[in-house]
């Protein structure tokens, strides 16, 4: 110590001297002197002395009695006398304090570089219990031995230090004074003068086990030196052991070593042994000194004061391990409790070392010493302090908790609890929480730690803090609340976190509101904040429901609290709810997360149902749209829009077809158009699309659907395929189109004829494409196959209609090089379909041919393209290009006569005309005299043309000598141009337009020429014709005279006289004086002078019959134009009338004069030779007819005043076969005809003429004769005729009717002479023969009557308006009850025949007989039948009827094509104009309907039959039969087409039939529909108001009603009914193919099977198919139709039927009838009976 270095003696003398001092004080007798006695002498002076240290010295005796008593450790006791020393010197020399221990067999060598002892230090060592020491803790051993224990292990103790070199000796017994009297030694060595030795001799007295045992017990003191010690010690920071024992000197080094770190209060222990480093340990150690103690129990002060002070205070030393690493961190493992020395393991973190009290054996201290307890706070404050310390080391700042205790580390009493609980107040106060956001410390109660409650998966905080702060720092490496939970460390309470998620909402780095949060973020704040719901926490809860914690899809966030808009979840049945609907939509993100959508339902989030959602978006598309109510005023129009359809797409089914009507959708120009109403196209890259289709020509105003629908399709919900794609919805169920609309509403669209005039290249390639869309279209519409065949199509570099391009085959090439030069395809108008789909399969256009004419094959069109080609490359012929151009020409017509078809060559026929006309001058001319060679149209030629005429070619003329030098080249040649391609002769206005011209040109040549041709014609002009070319002459100036042109107006005809300002033609052209007089009305005289002129000619008598005829002409022509006609009278008297006689000679003569009109040519014939007539033929009274009228000579015409008389040559006759022909059963009818038309016969007793006309009888017969009369004057003219068509006798009570068996004669004699000779006798008197309006309007009435059935025969009256009769209509049809006349009973006369009329006419019997027969045709439109003969006596209809009854046809016959002039183009009139038509038919379309209601109604009332019910008898009988026709059964008339569509009608019906019964069986079939109903012919029962919504059946037809029987319904019925078999059938689910067969007539009556029906029923035979088939074929035959006996006959199997003879099939033509073969017997599996 500084104070004390004067002290040191500074040289050996003087320490020897103060050495020599103490001892003396002390009166020690060393032993030297000692030893030098005597014993006696000894033991005197050593018993002397011990009773002197008795008497003054008790405290060293009772020191050297407990010495070897003591459990002192005089090893601890040294280092700590050595840690008291002063170490001024080594420090101030960068020295250490250290010291060091050398251990050999017999002593101990202890050394340390303290300052060196002083005077005072040796005055202290040798004294007892007092220290020099003023810092000294007072750690002076037990019981005050201190550093006297080490003569625990010595007897001797040599210290050398400085100038002192000294020892003290004390053995067992001795009294201690040896202790603390020094005795001066001579040093053992120099020693540097900072180096203190104390060397322990150790005891040597016992045995050598004794001195081995304390040996060891030394050794292990020293070995029980721990580096912590160095920790205790305030000064020395190295501890040196050093082993040098056994008899080799065996030696070991152990170092302890201290470092200081520069951080206050970490220290580093070392321990390195025999130069290796084996441990290396870390601490951080505070000192507290703890005044104010209760002194020691376990110290005796010896009364010392310079020592007190220490006796009340100690030094409370906490040491915190670490561990090794860098930066260093707590090594939590239990320490041990020291008071110096250690004394246990008490379950601490951390050393704890202070002056405890301990324990005799310093195995504990004692708990109840008052020093202890007094050291309790102490020690707590030196650990709060400490953990101030460590708060601020940078390494330890987040660790320093874990060396907090905790109530589970160890079982620790009271005294222990009590220091943990005094820390735990200590640490309280202390602020060593570091918050989270920085700043300064905090209490820990002030913070708050965050559990993984309130953390994102990261460990951040969900929620960031406000202030005040409470959140603890995140740079804690542990889980502080697990150190501080019981030291005042909570978690946040849940309004502390509420206060946060509501600060977190106000930010704009919201984390609650980020899209950057992720889910696991969002589970764990939705968790959070849900947490109150779970614990029913109200206050919390309040406080939740007003945070705006909900996201909806527009980006707003709001809270629970009342809305008008409900809150709902964005997917309604997994579907995504539109954002713009009137809804709080949670957004779709939130909703990912299965906590946060706990947290809505919490909130009273709704799950709509997408029924709502679909009325939401709807609603907003009603008929009258308003964009911003549809969409709002956000203009994201596209978004909504598609999140409509999505929806709507999402949620569809079949049920919701119809709602779409009004949605609208965008275009891509921002259009909103309703696809229903408007076209919206898709967008496709096809070639053929509709925007490449648009691209690169004008703009056209299309509408396509913006792309925002289509870049990424909705997506399956489920991830699967979904059910409908969404393009093919957006077209099945909006409308909006894929494909362009080419038609519609029977037109181009605007769409195509925009491709045609723009994009015509494209145009055959746009037709394949999709001809699938408009084939049905343009196959229905001749007016679009011809505006398309009209397109001009651009192909290769040609430009031609469509209808003339050719389709490139093979065949045609190789034609088309046989006349065509050059390279064939180069030439020819081959279609390039290089560019199309499909280039090279030229069977994918054959549609091209059908529809619109393009050529395909070598016909007439193909040979006129190849005379266009010639001609374009002969365009100046020649006659060496002729040669092959005539013989073209031949070709075309052998291949116009090549078909056997007179249709046929009409059509081809009719073809080359066209194509002559249409195509550019194709005709090839031939050059004559100053006429070259040319080409031209045959509208450009007339056959007789004047061979000078210019405006038209004279083709007779130009071809004469052609056609004179090959007589056969020349014969076809003329045939070809006159009959195939129909070269007209000249008309006159060809004529007309020549003169035109000429006149124009103001020629200087006359046209005699053309006058004489038209001369020729004007006679046979019809007059509307002949005013025509009049008025041309009128109007033009067409007459060539006097060297210029005039009008007939200008000109006069005149022979007497001329008249000024006209020009005379008479001498220009002598010779067509009647043309310009007669034709053109050349104006020399008036009507009055022509009719004046009559009369002086008359007069005169002078006139030529010519002159006088071509006056009547003149006069005929002007008489009309006349308004004031003159009196005829004075012509009648004159001999103005060319009357032939009898024998040719022609006079003149007045009217008295008999004669007669030439006016119908078939009775000129009759009476030329006999009558006289006026000397016109028939053109020319015809042409006269208006002067006849006026004259009153009409009724000289022979139509008026012949009279046919008629009669029977035999009495061979049948009754009429057609019930509807009959006369009895219209007499009703009749006779209101003939009281309307004020009939003599039905004025006075119409009740009369109604009962003759009831007995009224109509027979058919081939005898009919007439007479033709003609009254002249006196004389009655009489001709036979050959034949008549019509004989009426009246009898006393009845009329008697014949008409021609013929049935065309008959069907004329009902339309023309029978309503005539009708209406002939109920005039009677009355009648005449000059008719009348009312008189044709009562023949055309009874037209109607006798034509018409008698059910509409009322009623057609009545719309006719035609007068009722006081009593009603008494007929009754057989229908009603009316017994039909029977043809057995009819009489006929001897030698007539009996039997079919077939064989009357020699005509072959056809395989069925009776009515027609609807199964003639094959369901699948095939007729599999061959032609026969028809009788004589068939009752087919001829064209002119539209009137088909169900008898009408006797065999499917096959009829020959007939033509008349007769024929009209329909065979329907409207009843409404039944009594003005020419040639009277009607509509009983409505009979068919009422036909099908009877049906239907039989068929409701009906059932399928058992086969037991059949009657047997009858079909033996009807077969044995068949040859008796029978009449046609009531309510099956109706109208027809054809046959072929009666028949098909009949069919239709019997189906309807079936189908009603299978629908209402009982019970019902399962599943049975009109889907089943797969006939083609089902189209006519649309007719029907039930059927009206059915569609025709366009599938592929296999059987007319096809039923698979998956429940067994129908299968058991059969098997119930005796068809089928119970032990085959009762287990099997058959599909049913039925055949329909219907007859008019009985069940026996034989059907018609075609070949692909007879081929199915044998595969479909349940003898030919496997024991497992499911198919089963059955026929149902309906007889009898609409009757009231209408039946049905099931024949199942109807091949094991054929095979069995229970039906017999007529080969070839498969006419089938019932068999003789009725049982069953086999292994079919049908029943006994299958009929």
């Amino acid at each position: 110590m500084p104070p004390l270095l004067s002290n040191r003696p500074n040289s050996l003398a003087e320490a020897q001297e103060i050495v020599a001092r103490i001892s003396d004080d002390h009166g020690y007798i060393s032993e030297d002197i000692l030893s030098s006695m005597t014993a006696v002498q000894r033991r005197a002076v050593v018993g002397a002395m011990l009773k002197k240290d008795g008497m003054i010295g008790s405290s060293v005796i009772t020191l050297a009695k407990n010495l070897y008593s003591s459990s002192a450790r005089f090893v601890f006791e040294l280092l700590q006398n050595a840690d008291d020393n002063d170490y001024t010197r080594a420090k101030s020399s960068g020295i250490e304090p250290y010291v060091s221990f050398e251990i050999v067999s017999d002593k101990i060598v202890m050394e340390c570089n303290e300052d060196g002892f002083t005077k005072e230090n040796l005055i202290a060592i040798c004294d007892v219990g007092k220290s020099s020491k003023s810092g000294a803790q007072g750690y002076i051993g037990e019981k005050g031995i201190g550093f006297k224990s080490v003569f625990m292990a010595a007897y001797k103790v040599h210290i050398q230090s400085g100038t002192f070199s000294f020892s003290f000796t004390h053995r067992h017994g001795d009294s201690g004074m040896g202790m603390i009297s020094p005795v001066w030694e001579h040093p053992d060595a120099q020693l540097s003068r900072n180096i203190t030795r104390v060397t322990l001799h150790l005891h040597d007295s016992g045995s050598a086990s004794d001195m081995d045992g304390r040996l060891e017990q030394i050794v292990q003191q020293f070995r029980e030196i721990q580096g912590t010690h160095l920790l205790f010690l305030r000064k020395i920071r190295r501890i040196h052991i050093k082993f040098s024992i056994g008899d080799k000197g065996e030696q070991s080094k152990t170092t302890f070593e201290a470092a200081n770190s520069q951080l206050g209060g970490r220290v580093t222990l070392h321990k390195v042994v025999n130069g290796n480093l084996l441990e290396k340990a870390q601490y951080h150690v505070t000192r507290h000194t703890a005044q104010g103690l209760p002194k020691s129990e376990n110290r005796n002060t010896m009364g010392s004061e310079h020592t007190a002070s220490a006796l009340y205070t100690a030094e409370v030393i906490l040491a915190f391990p670490l561990n090794n690493e860098s930066p260093p961190a707590p090594f939590i493992k239990t320490q041990q409790i020291y008071a110096f020395l250690p004394i246990r393991d008490m379950g601490f973190k951390f050393l704890i070392h202070t002056d405890f009290v301990t324990q005799a054996t310093r195995q504990d201290i004692v708990t109840t010493s008052p020093r202890n307890k007094a050291l309790v706070p102490h020690i707590a404050t030196a650990f709060s302090k400490a953990m101030e310390q460590l708060c601020q080391d940078e390494a330890l700042q987040f660790q320093w908790m874990k060396y907090l205790p905790q109530e589970d580390d160890y079982p620790w009493d009271e005294y222990w609890k009590e220091l943990i609980a005094s820390m735990k107040k200590s640490i309280a106060s202390v602020n060593l929480m570091y918050p989270r956001n920085g700043g300064s410390l905090k209490t820990t109660a002030q913070v708050r730690y965050l559990t993984d409650f309130g953390r994102d998966e990261n460990g951040a905080p969900l929620f960031a803090d406000i202030a005040p702060e409470i959140y603890l720092s995140e740079k804690y490496t542990c889980n502080p609340l697990i150190y501080l939970q019981h030291w005042g460390l909570k978690v946040p309470y849940m309004q502390e976190f509420l206060d946060r998620v509501e600060a977190d909402l106000s930010q704009k780095t919201s984390r609650l509101k980020s899209p950057l949060s992720s889910q696991r973020w969002h589970s764990n704040a939705a968790k959070l904040i849900s947490y109150p719901f779970e614990r029913e926490w109200t206050s919390e809860i309040t406080k939740v429901r007003l945070l705006k914690v909900i996201p909806l899809e527009d980006g707003r966030w709001i809270s629970s609290r009342p809305s008008s808009r409900p809150i709902v979840f964005p997917r309604a049945n997994g579907v995504r709810i539109p954002r713009d609907l009137e809804l709080n939509i949670i957004a779709e993100a939130a909703i990912e997360n299965v906590e946060r959508v706990k947290l809505f339902e919490q909130l009273d989030a709704q799950t709509l149902k997408t029924s709502r959602v679909r009325e939401m978006i709807l609603s907003k598309y009603p008929s009258v749209f308003n964009k911003e109510r549809a969409f709002g005023s956000a203009g994201k129009v596209d978004e909504i829009s598609r999140s409509h359809l999505t929806f709507l797409y999402q949620t569809h089914d079949s049920s919701h077809r119809d709602e779409y009507r009004w949605i609208r959708v965008l275009t891509e120009t921002q259009q909103l158009l309703s696809p229903q109403s408007q076209d919206v196209y898709l967008s496709s890259n096809h070639k053929y699309g509709v925007k490449h289709l648009l691209e690169d020509i004008p703009k056209f105003p299309v509408a396509f659907l913006s792309s925002v629908y289509l870049d990424k399709p909705p997506e399956c919900l489920d991830g699967k395929t979904p059910k409908i794609a969404w393009k093919h919805w957006l077209e099945s169920s909006l409308g909006l189109q894929s494909r362009p609309k080419l038609i519609a509403n029977g037109a181009f669209t605007d769409f195509f004829r925009h491709l045609v005039n723009h994009r015509s290249c494209d145009l055959v390639g746009i037709l394949q494409h999709y001809w699938s869309d408009i084939s049905e279209t343009v196959q229905g519409s001749q007016k679009i196959r011809d505006e398309i065949a009209d397109i001009v199509i651009e192909s290769g570099d040609r430009s031609l209609s469509l209808k003339h391009w050719f389709l490139p085959t093979k065949e045609l090439e190789t034609r088309a090089s046989e006349y065509l030069e050059g390279k064939c395809n180069a030439r020819f108008p081959f279609l390039d379909l290089s560019s199309t789909m499909e280039p090279t399969d030229l069977s994918k256009w054959g549609f091209l041919h059908d529809a619109f004419g393009v050529g395909m094959h070598e016909n007439m069109k193909f040979y006129i393209t190849l005379l266009e080609i010639i001609r374009d490359q002969h365009r100046s012929p020649n006659v060496e290009i002729s040669t092959k151009v005539y013989s073209l020409y031949e070709r075309i017509l052998l291949k116009t006569r090549e078909s056997s078809d007179a249709e046929t060559r009409r059509r081809n026929q009719e073809e080359i005309q066209i194509g002559f006309e249409d195509r550019d001058q194709v005709l090839l001319l031939p050059g004559r005299d100053s006429c070259q060679w040319c080409w031209a149209y045959p509208i450009e030629c007339r056959w007789d043309a004047p061979s000078t005429m210019t405006s038209r070619y004279p083709v007779k003329y130009r071809f004469d000598h052609t056609l004179k030098s090959n007589e056969i080249g020349g014969r076809l040649l003329e045939q070809f141009l006159r009959d195939i391609l129909s070269i007209k002769d000249c008309t006159w206005q060809d004529l007309v337009r020549e003169l035109v011209i000429l006149s124009s040109k103001n020629s200087a040549e006359a046209p005699t020429e053309i006058y004489t041709h038209l001369s020729k014609l004007a006679p046979k002009l019809p007059a509307t014709e002949r005013e025509r070319l009049v008025n041309n002459f009128k109007e033009k100036s067409l007459i060539f005279a006097s060297k210029s042109w005039h009008t007939t107006d200008d000109c006069l005809w005149s022979t007497a006289t001329n008249i000024d300002g006209k020009t005379s033609l008479n001498e220009n052209y002598p010779d067509l004086e009647k043309f310009f007089t007669s034709v053109l009305g050349v104006k020399t005289l008036t009507a009055q002078m022509v009719y004046e002129k009559l009369i002086l000619m008359g007069e005169s008598g002078g006139s030529s019959i010519g002159h006088v005829k071509d006056t009547w002409k003149i006069f005929n022509s002007l008489l009309s134009q006349t308004g004031n006609k003159p009196d005829p009278t004075p012509i009648l008297e004159a001999r103005l009338f060319p009357v032939e006689h009898p024998d040719g000679q022609v006079d003149l003569c007045t009217v008295s004069t008999p004669f007669a009109l030439k006016d119908q040519k078939i009775f000129v014939r009759y009476f030329s030779g006999k009558a006289n007539f006026l000397n016109f033929d028939f053109e020319e009274t015809l042409e006269l007819q208006e002067t006849f009228e006026w004259a009153g000579l009409n009724v000289r015409s022979l139509k008026i005043s012949v009279n046919e008389v008629s009669s029977m040559m035999t009495a061979s006759q049948l009754p009429i076969s057609s019930s509807d022909r009959d006369l009895a059963p219209k007499a009703h009818g009749l006779c209101r005809i003939a009281r309307h038309c004020k009939s003599p016969r039905a004025k006075s007793e119409p009740e009369a003429l109604y009962a003759l006309l009831q007995k009224a009888q109509v027979w058919e017969t081939d005898c009919i004769s007439s007479r033709l009369q003609l009254q002249q004057g006196d004389r009655l003219i009489e001709v036979e005729s050959q034949r008549s068509d019509l004989h009426v006798a009246e009898e006393e009570d009845s009329i008697q009717v014949y008409v021609p068996r013929d049935s065309g004669l008959q069907q004329k004699c009902y339309v023309q002479n029978l309503p005539k000779l009708l209406h002939k006798w109920m005039m009677s008197e009355q009648y005449s023969n000059v008719p009348t309006r009312d008189s044709e309007r009562c023949i055309n009435l009874l037209k109607s009557i006798l034509t018409l059935p008698h059910g509409l025969i009322g009623e057609t009256l009545d719309e006719e308006g035609i007068t009722e009769l006081s009593f009603p209509d008494e007929y009754q049809s057989a229908s009603e009850g009316d017994a039909q006349i029977d043809r057995a009973t009819v009489p006929h006369t001897p030698g007539r025949q009996t039997g079919s009329r077939a064989s009357d006419h020699g005509g072959r019997v056809p395989a069925l007989h009776g009515d027609a027969d609807a199964s003639l045709f094959d369901s699948e439109g095939e007729t599999y039948v061959e032609e026969v003969e028809t009788p004589a006596t068939s009752l087919f209809p001829t064209p002119s009827s539209g009137i088909w009854r169900a008898r009408d046809s006797v065999s499917p016959v096959r009829m020959p094509r007939q033509h008349s002039s007769n024929d009209t183009s329909s065979y329907f009139i409207s009843r409404r104009n039944l009594a003005s038509s020419a040639l009277d038919t009607f509509s009983v379309g409505a009979d068919y309907v009422t036909l099908l209601s009877k049906v239907i109604h039989i068929a409701r009332g009906s059932s399928l039959p058992r086969k037991d019910s059949f009657d047997i008898t009858r079909l033996r009988r009807a077969i044995s039969d068949l040859d008796t026709p029978d009449e046609a059964p009531v309510g099956t008339s109706f109208y027809a087409s054809s046959p072929l569509e009666r028949d098909r009608m009949v069919g239709a019906a019997g189906e309807l039939y079936v189908f009603e019964l299978l629908s209402r069986m009982n019970p019902r079939l399962p599943r049975f529909s009109r889907d089943n109903w797969q006939s083609t012919i089902r189209k006519y029962v649309g007719k029907h108001p039930e059927y009206a919504d059915m569609n025709p059946w366009n599938g592929r037809e296999t059987a007319d009603i096809v039923y698979k029987d998956a429940s067994g319904v129908l299968t058991s019925t059969l098997i119930d009914h005796g068809y089928l078999d119970e032990d085959r059938w009762a287990d099997r689910r058959p599909e049913y193919l039925i055949e329909v067969k219907t007859t008019t007539g009985p069940c026996e009556t034989p059907f018609f099977m075609s070949k692909g029906q007879y081929k199915r029923m044998r595969e479909k035979s349940t003898l030919t198919l496997p024991e497992a088939s499911a198919d089963i074929y059955v026929v149902f035959r309906v007889s009898k139709l609409a009757q009231e006996s209408m039946d049905v006959a099931i024949y199942v199997d109807p091949e094991y039927m054929r095979q069995n003879q229970s039906l017999v099939f007529t080969p070839e033509t498969y006419s089938v009838t019932p068999g003789s073969g009725l049982g069953f017997v086999g292994t079919t599996g049908l029943s006994d009976n299958g009929i």
